[in-house]
């Protein structure tokens, strides 16, 4: 997903709603979406249930009740989500489930994004958003992967699972923190830059996560 591609971002976007929808409708059944990787024409999907994995591919465009039809197909649970999922704040700090959480984390990045094409116009940098990840490490977290252009390293965000309610709007931080990353860098990241290493940026981990 190309940042600051207004179609790219729209399809991509579109694509994390209708799958933090099927994540939160199903969380309780242990379905995960492990991993989200952004292809050309299509959303190729990770998916985690019950000890098992298996790889999905789902064109761009693709309806959330087709999404589930697929997921069906696969054997996997495709339950519809709750009447008030699209509404800002469903799912309390005190949710005990990583992977309802983690579907919270979900639906706050694509109700924001808009960002990553108005506030990012803005910035000397651009890049690709390649992946989008569960981490069950710890208190868990979503993890973006980002190239930037001419870098020989890549961006690894991990936004914190643990307090969903205080993310809202978190789009504008990641950009904020990728400009200060790349204007204000410490000694070890620039080493990291110079390596080619993957460089961890962290958000919401001041609001409870760990």
């Amino acid at each position: 997903m190309r940042i600051g591609n207004c179609d790219d971002v729209q399809r991509a976007f579109l694509g994390i709603s209708h799958l933090a929808a099927v994540q939160r409708a199903n969380a309780g059944q242990g379905l995960c979406m492990a991993k989200m990787e952004f292809a050309d024409d299509h959303l190729r999907l990770l998916l985690r249930h019950r000890g098992r994995s298996r790889w999905i591919d789902a064109p761009y465009g693709t309806s959330r009740e087709d999404l589930r039809k697929l997921f069906a197909a696969q054997g996997l649970p495709a339950e519809v989500e709750p009447l008030d999922h699209e509404g800002s704040y469903w799912v309390s700090d005190f949710e005990e489930s990583p992977l309802l959480r983690y579907a919270a984390v979900l639906h706050e990045l694509a109700r924001g994004a808009d960002v990553w094409v108005g506030y990012h116009a803005w910035r000397s940098w651009r890049g690709d958003l390649l992946v989008v990840a569960y981490d069950a490490a710890g208190t868990t977290s979503t993890d973006l992967v980002i190239q930037l252009d001419d870098r020989q390293w890549r961006l690894r965000v991990k936004i914190s699972n643990r307090t969903p309610g205080a993310l809202i709007g978190v789009g504008y931080s990641i950009i904020d923190h990728i400009s200060t990353l790349l204007e204000q860098h410490s000694p070890a990241e620039l080493d990291a830059m110079q390596s080619g290493n993957e460089i961890v940026i962290r958000q919401g981990y001041d609001l409870g996560g760990s």
